[in-house]
């Protein structure tokens, strides 16, 4: 009985280490990670820039001006805390099929975790000189949010993945 209540934590250990797992571009990241090991594996493949605030990083492909940002890591107390990919289509050849291809990949990963409940939230805000629809579904400590943006005469898709808590404050 003791080795199986043993096998069993194992088990799920094993699966909260694979949900703290998310890839940004071709790079597969683990909260948790420091922030050494962390920037130098980033780094062999993108240019990454220091954003103002404490510590933040976007993680950036290609190059001027064709440049796009694929991500952002953040770090608490010297430990990855928080990283998002974006899965927004870039360039201007993106069609409506690229834009579904994004969200359904996005989707998928919240299905690493098949126990999680999870929850929608909308955060849609209209106002005179735009308009914001956005759902968010958040499984534990993974989020995806869709989003359009409508200003000025504009539209603009986000479609993001989050792993980690929203806040990072102590």
């Amino acid at each position: 009985m003791r080795r199986i209540f043993h096998a069993l934590f194992l088990v799920s250990i094993c699966t909260s280490a694979l949900n703290a797992q998310i890839y940004v571009g071709d790079v597969k990241l683990t909260l948790g990670s420091s922030r050494e090991s962390t920037l130098v594996r980033l780094r062999s493949h993108y240019r990454v820039d220091s954003m103002p605030s404490q510590d933040h990083w976007m993680v950036i492909s290609g190059s001027a001006p064709s440049n796009s940002i694929i991500g952002t890591v953040s770090f608490r107390r010297g430990l990855l805390a928080r990283v998002t990919r974006v899965w927004t289509p870039s360039g201007a050849a993106r069609t409506q099929t690229d834009a579904v291809r994004a969200v359904i990949g996005a989707l998928q990963q919240l299905l690493s975790d098949r126990r999680a409940a999870c929850q929608l939230t909308d955060r849609s805000n209209r106002a005179p000189t735009g308009e914001l629809l956005e759902v968010t579904v958040t499984c534990n400590d993974r989020q995806v949010a869709i989003a359009l943006v409508r200003q000025d005469g504009h539209e603009m898709i986000a479609i993001t993945e989050m792993l980690g808590p929203e806040s990072l404050t102590p």
